[in-house]
This record gives C-alpha cells, sequence and structure tokens, in this order.
C-alpha cells in the first residue's frame, strides 16, 4: 500500500493526524503526487483548516487539470466560505470532465440554490437523479426542493426511495418525519422519527422534531423528555426553550416564562453574532413566535414584516403556519390576535415564485 493510500484509510478511521502523516511523507518523497495531496487537502478540510485545504487542492489541480475530484473537493471548500461563484467554476469544470458524477451535480445544485438561482439548481438535482436513481443523497436534496416548493407528495416520494435504499439513514428518516409532521400526519411522523433517534440519539434537529410531533399529538410529558434531552446536549437552543415554553404552558406548570424568556436572549444574541445582513428566514420567524408568545406587539409585527420581506418559499410560509397552530395549542386565547398573521401569511403564499425553494 502507498503512503497516499494508507492516508486515504487512515482517514476513513477518523486518524487525522495519522493521515496526514503519512500523505506528508509520501509528498516528502514525491512533491507532485497530486493524489497525495489530495488526501491531505480531505484530512485538512474536515479539521476545519480550510485555507491550508485549499492550498492542496489547488496544486493538486495544477499538477492534474483533468482531476475532477479535486476540482470537486475545492468547489465544496470555496462554498462553505461563502466564494459561491469560484464553486461553481470550479462544479463547471468537473461536471464537463465527468458528467455523469451524480454527487457532484447535487453539490452544484446546492450552490446554485445559495445564489437564488433555483430553476438551474433543481434542474442539477434532476439530472442527478436520473443519472444515478440510487444515489441517496442527491435524492435527499431533490426532497428538501419539493418540501421548499411545498410539492409534499414528491417530496415524500423523494425520501421513500431513499429510505428504501439505506434504511439506516437517520437524516432521510428524520425529513421524512418533519414532512409528515407539516401536513399533520403525526403518527407516521413519530414513527420516523423514533427510528431516527434510534440509530442517532444525540440527533437534536430528530429530537426537536420529535417533540414537535408529540406536542402536536398532546402527548406533553414525553415531548418535555424530547426538549429536556436536547437542551442537556445543547443548552443555547433557543428553539427547544421557546418549545419548552409552550409544551409547560400547554400543561399548566410554572417556568414557562423562564424558557421563554431565556428563548428570546438566545435569539437576540445570534442576531447579533451573525449580523443583519446574514440572517436566515427561519430565525426571523423564530423571533417572531418568540416575541408573539411574548405578547410583545410592536415587536412582533416589526419581525412579521421583516419575515415577509426576505421569506422567498412556499415551504417557509407553511413552515411559520404549522408553527403558528402549534404556538395556539398552548395559548389558545391568542386565535383572534393570530388571525391578521394567518391571512397575510396565507396571502403572501400565493405571490411566492412555485419554483423557488
Amino acid at each position: 500500500m502507498t503512503l497516499a493510500f494508507r492516508g486515504r484509510t487512515l482517514l476513513r478511521l477518523g486518524r487525522h493526524d495519522d493521515a496526514l502523516a503519512s500523505c506528508g511523507r509520501a509528498l516528502e518523497l514525491d512533491p507532485e503526487r497530486a493524489y497525495a495531496l489530495a488526501v491531505r487537502g480531505d484530512a485538512l478540510q474536515e479539521l476545519g483548516r480550510f485555507d491550508e485545504a485549499l492550498a492542496d487542492y489547488g496544486r493538486a489541480i495544477e499538477l492534474d487539470p483533468r482531476g475532477s475530484y479535486y476540482l470537486s473537493c475545492r468547489a465544496e471548500i470555496l462554498h462553505e466560505v461563502g466564494r459561491f461563484d469560484e464553486a461553481l467554476a470550479d462544479y463547471g469544470r468537473a461536471i464537463e470532465l465527468d458528467p455523469e458524477r451524480s454527487y457532484v451535480l447535487s453539490l452544484r445544485a446546492r450552490t446554485l440554490q445559495a445564489t437564488g438561482q433555483y430553476t438551474e439548481a433543481f434542474a442539477d438535482l434532476d439530472r442527478a437523479v436520473h443519472s444515478n436513481p440510487s444515489d441517496v443523497f442527491a435524492l435527499v436534496l431533490h426532497a428538501e426542493a419539493f418540501q421548499g416548493m411545498a410539492r409534499y407528495a414528491e417530496a415524500l416520494a423523494q425520501l421513500d426511495r431513499a429510505i428504501e435504499i439505506d434504511p439506516a439513514n437517520a437524516f432521510a428518516l428524520s425529513l421524512r418525519g418533519k414532512l409528515h409532521r407539516l401536513t399533520e400526519r403525526y403518527a407516521d411522523s413519530l414513527h420516523d422519527l423514533d427510528r431516527s433517534i434510534e440509530l442517532s440519539p444525540d440527533d437534536t434537529f430528530a429530537l426537536n422534531e420529535r417533540a414537535l410531533s408529540r406536542h402536536r399529538a398532546g402527548r406533553y410529558e414525553d415531548a418535555v423528555s424530547d426538549l429536556d434531552r436536547v437542551i442537556e446536549i445543547w443548552p443555547d437552543d433557543s428553539w427547544a426553550h421557546y418549545e419548552m415554553a409552550l409544551v409547560l404552558r400547554a400543561l399548566g406548570r410554572p417556568g414557562h416564562e423562564r424558557f421563554l424568556s431565556r428563548a428570546a436572549e438566545l435569539l437576540a444574541a445570534e442576531s447579533d453574532e451573525d449580523g443583519q445582513d446574514t440572517v436566515s428566514v427561519a430565525h426571523v420567524g423564530n423571533r417572531f413566535l418568540v416575541q408573539f408568545a411574548m405578547g410583545h406587539r410592536s415587536e412582533q409585527s416589526a419581525l412579521f414584516e421583516e419575515f415577509l420581506r426576505i421569506c422567498s418559499t412556499r415551504g417557509e410560509i407553511d413552515e411559520l403556519l404549522a408553527d403558528l397552530s402549534a404556538l395556539l395549542d398552548a395559548l389558545p386565547s391568542e386565535g383572534d390576535r393570530a388571525l391578521p398573521f394567518v391571512h397575510r401569511l396565507r396571502e403572501a403564499r400565493t405571490s411566492v415564485s412555485p419554483t423557488a425553494y
């Protein structure tokens, strides 16, 4: 086994330092070994050392300009650091060299989506799924796109296919659980989320989703257990604190004000950290829900207007509608106050592009 291939094996075993050492020795013997540079780049990428990884991939590409793998790896990092135009250029070259690599098509779709090029992104996902119908990664991304467009039956079909191929894919199961929740199929949602959490017990996304479905199914004590676990794993999870406040309120227990205040503090801190220009639609929606629950009318109105301004998909609107409905389970007396927001969200849904996701 060559040193570079040994480095690849060590990397698969999670032994990053040993992989780096093995590739380093390979490059001492042959500084122009493109594959050794790429393996070292992979190890550096997994360690979050992006600048060093970019340098290794760049040198590998200089040595082997037709190496589509090296191009796609560099593009992944360029995406992660927000250099989307450069990422798209590398993905384009990689796909020219290897047109049927479904994984690279799916990755390019992700970058196209980040730049608002939804039609082109969806075309890449279609192409990825058709070129390799067994690519679970492509199927899951395709499902997320369909969900964003509120095409739920098509999203479900893609997730069904992904889980048929890989029944132990915890992420696909949790996404299907979320989809069932959004379509108010709570028993199906809980079935999928139970399986997902069996596979990945500390996955806070799945635990939060199960808490939501248990809440909507009236299983409040079980929801509290899930939320306790989330907060134990991630004490600064703003959504878990907000949801805990609602469930405690629904149970008539004390302490909901403390959790709601903590959710507001955490969301405000996230806003300060991210900055106004990078704040997400989901973040703004969550801040609106917290301010609504706290009865802060001016704040809730400002955040609602901000949500409508930056929201771009029907799926985002459907999620906020579902979250408002869950909020009213705990605060049924606030139905009249929520009604104008529900009407405006439904009106906004009709004006959003059906192809945006």
